[in-house]
């Protein structure tokens, strides 16, 4: 979808980031760039991937998908963020900032 300009993905089952209690079991891991108009929530229930939300970078639907019919751990999505961006030529791409992000949230 796109907001205006924006692009902005969910895949899976994404609880408001207000509300996230309401799941149990589930966590939220956030990155969001310094600019504020790229982001990343992987959305994991005991460290399984149950959704996944971007904003301001596309992710493929297919590769987000299977990841999370696959239950894949957060460390499989942080080492294979490649095999889901594909925003087009010459944007810039961030998926290293964001699995550096991701890890030092985590830590």
């Amino acid at each position: 979808a796109k907001f205006f300009d924006l692009e902005w993905h969910t895949y899976g089952a994404v609880t408001p980031h207000a509300r996230p209690a309401m799941v149990a079991g589930e966590q939220h891991l956030y990155w969001e760039h310094e600019d504020g108009l790229h982001s990343v929530r992987l959305i994991h229930d005991d460290g399984a991937l149950v959704g996944v939300n971007t904003m301001g970078i596309r992710f493929r639907h297919r590769t987000c998908e299977q990841w999370i019919a696959q239950k894949r751990d957060l460390d499989y999505v942080r080492s294979h963020l490649h095999e889901a961006v594909f925003d087009p030529e010459l944007y810039r791409r961030h998926e290293d900032d964001v699995r550096r992000g991701l890890e030092e949230v985590e830590a």
